[in-house]
């Protein structure tokens, strides 16, 4: 089974966060803190281009107040001690068939970035075989993210 969808132009996006070949599907718009309350966090579908692995890992600071809720988990509401700290993203190989759509074909993913309160989550972003992350963060809360690299 596979699901798929059209993201238009995710890439160019503003509302999103861009990192490289990675879109977390409205990481750069805020969430009033309510819902982050009411749901621990915030869901963002999670894309990447085909022929990328992407590994997203939250700071060691950050683990016990943090989590990505992607992938295999618990039944039942998901909280931040069930999530993941790192979690490795492997698009479908270039020329498979793959219908969901960015500007371009990608893998997509639902999930959650899992939060004990509203904040903005560092988050460590490794592209492929690079050796050093690319350094970013997301809003789960009101408040925006300043970020320096994509």
């Amino acid at each position: 089974m596979q699901s798929w969808a059209d993201f238009g132009q995710a890439f160019t996006d503003p509302s999103n966060l861009v990192v490289g070949p990675l879109v977390f599907v409205g990481g750069n718009n805020t969430s009033d803190a309510a819902t982050v309350w009411a749901y621990d966090g915030q869901k963002y579908p999670l894309l990447v281009k085909v022929g990328h692995t992407v590994t997203v890992q939250l700071p060691a600071e950050f683990r016990s107040t943090a989590g990505l809720a992607y992938g295999q988990l618990p039944q039942g509401r998901v909280r931040v001690d069930d999530a993941h700290d790192t979690i490795t993203f492997q698009a479908c190989p270039e020329g498979e068939a793959n219908p969901s759509r960015a500007g371009g074909p990608v893998t997509f993913w639902s999930g959650f970035v899992l939060t004990r309160s509203p904040e903005c989550i560092p988050l460590d972003v490794y592209v492929d075989h690079e050796s050093s992350p690319r350094h970013t963060a997301i809003a789960v809360g009101p408040q925006p993210c300043l970020n320096t690299s994509a």
